[in-house]
This record gives structure tokens, C-alpha cells and sequence, in this order.
């Protein structure tokens, strides 16, 4: 039990999401390990480095070969606290940014590089012309489901995509796992 009571809260941890624990009612009393140190749970998770220079590489390389490049931002992107790293690159990259409505504030609406809120037809004005003008999106923490992409009408082509999630990423031709957004 303590082993995957510790594995449930580090999961909710890493995640910033819910995690839910069933004990049966007759071993509710049963005797089991003290837990270990906190810090067992909680410490941060890091990237496997071999994946993440493979994946940076792999994302430098497709963006590279892209005109109009943009980054956008999804919510996952505040649970993984990747907005600093996710501003940075925007300077780095001098290109458009805008920001799925979960994502809100997780890039200073007052950038010179900000385009708005992307949700498809009802996208905050020019946000939804510049994603589609785009030949070359990192979408960075993008939720992507019928409610963010007005009924699945604003979803970026995956062709033209680096999808970076809470913990791995994707582009055409390739996936690298064990990820972490942040870094």
C-alpha cells in the first residue's frame, strides 16, 4: 500500500491533476510500512537527456525548414510551470504566439509576439488567420479535444505540427518519450 499510495501522489504531483486512491474496506485497518521520506515523492522528475537532446534536435531540424513558423501555447504548459522556458523561446524564435483559452495568461498578453487567443472562428481577432497562414506550429502543452477546437474545426495539421506534451514529444516521422515539457 505505501508503495502505490506514494505512486498516486507523485502522479497528481507531477501532473497537478487528481489522483485517486481505493482502499477495500477489510484491509482499511491491516497493518503495512511506514511511509518513506517526502522527498522521495515530491522531487522532480527529470528529462532522460539522450531523449530531450534528441527531441530539441528533431524540432530545431522540422522548424528550421518552415517559413512561417508560431508557437502555441495549451494549459498543460502552467501544469508542467514551462511558461518562462516558453517566453524565452518565443524571443529566441522572433515569431507569432498565440494561446489556446485554457492556456490564457501563460504568455504576456502585451508581447509584441502575442496574436491572441486561438479557438477557431470565434478566436480573438487574427489569431485564427495567423495559425492557419502558419506552415510550421510547436504547439507546446496543447489540449486538443471538440470543445478547444470549436467541435474539431481549429486543430493545426499534424503534418504541420511539433506537438510538445507534459511529457513527451511528436512531429512527423517521429516521437520521443520521457520529456518533460518544462525543460
Amino acid at each position: 500500500a505505501p508503495r502505490l499510495i506514494d505512486r498516486a501522489i507523485r502522479a497528481a504531483l507531477l501532473a497537478k491533476k487528481p489522483a485517486y486512491i481505493e482502499i477495500p474496506s477489510n484491509l482499511a485497518g491491516a497493518a503495512c510500512a511506514a511511509p518513506g521520506p517526502i522527498s522521495a515523492v515530491t522531487g522532480p522528475e527529470r528529462s532522460d537527456s539522450a531523449s530531450l537532446e534528441a527531441a530539441v534536435e528533431a524540432a530545431a531540424e522540422f522548424l528550421a525548414k518552415r517559413h512561417k513558423p508560431m508557437l502555441l501555447a495549451g494549459p498543460q504548459l502552467r501544469a508542467a510551470g514551462g511558461e518562462s522556458a516558453f517566453l524565452e523561446l518565443a524571443d529566441a524564435m522572433g515569431c507569432a504566439v498565440a494561446v489556446m483559452p485554457a492556456a490564457k495568461g501563460c504568455f504576456p498578453e502585451g508581447h509584441g509576439q502575442f496574436t491572441g487567443v486561438y479557438w477557431g472562428e470565434v478566436s480573438t481577432l487574427g489569431a485564427n488567420t495567423i495559425v492557419d497562414w502558419s506552415d510550421g506550429i510547436l504547439c507546446a502543452g496543447t489540449v486538443f479535444t471538440d470543445y478547444s477546437t470549436v467541435g474539431w474545426t481549429a486543430r493545426p495539421d499534424r503534418a504541420d505540427a511539433v506537438l510538445a506534451d507534459f511529457d513527451q514529444v511528436s512531429l512527423p516521422g517521429a516521437a520521443f518519450t520521457r520529456v518533460r515539457l518544462a525543460e
